[in-house]
């Protein structure tokens, strides 16, 4: 075995492992040779190199075992894009219901168990009958005034305010 040159050894080892991973039959020959190049290889390494060995071969394999990814984080700006996004989103939200109940959404009136006098912006009454329901649009009294009714209600009708109209306009929209 010492008359033997290096690269003869590790191309010889090397046929074998190759032969051993697929399965193939090793002699008895061959395996003798093996334990004997590791015994004497293992002989002339220190127990420091052979940590070193293991530490390189690892490290080398590590990247085949191992993915590195990368995470890019977002800084400034783009680090709080989604919390401003459904802060304004939000705003929005509560600002349009806002709006409608504010500005478009009709009041509705209930007379649940009695009647009830409901007193109107150009100064009429309404008096809604138990179970009769009044619903009058935010933009009352326009031109025409127009309110909706379910149910029984006795009108007092104001007169029109405005000079330019001849005629005191008073529609009521009925629906049974």
């Amino acid at each position: 075995m010492r008359n033997l040159n290096y690269k003869d050894i590790q191309a010889f080892v090397f046929r074998l492992w190759q032969r051993e991973v697929s399965d193939e039959t090793i002699s008895e020959k061959e395996t003798e040779l093996l334990n004997q190049w590791k015994i004497n290889v293992e002989k002339n390494l220190n127990s420091n190199h052979i940590l070193e060995s293991k530490a390189r071969v690892l490290l080398a394999l590590e990247s085949y075992l191992t993915q590195t990814t990368y995470i890019n984080h977002p800084t400034g700006f783009r680090k709080y894009f989604y919390q401003i996004a459904a802060v304004i989103i939000l705003l929005f939200s509560v600002g349009g219901i806002f709006t409608y109940n504010t500005f478009f959404k009709p009041d509705v009136y209930v007379a649940e168990k009695g009647n009830q006098k409901v007193y109107l912006k150009d100064g009429s009454v309404v008096t809604l009958f138990p179970g009769a329901e009044l619903s009058v649009e935010k933009s009352f009294p326009a031109d025409t005034r127009e309110v909706a009714l379910k149910g029984d209600a006795i009108f007092s009708v104001a007169k029109s305010k405005n000079i330019l109209s001849l005629f005191v306009q008073t529609v009521l929209v009925l629906k049974f």
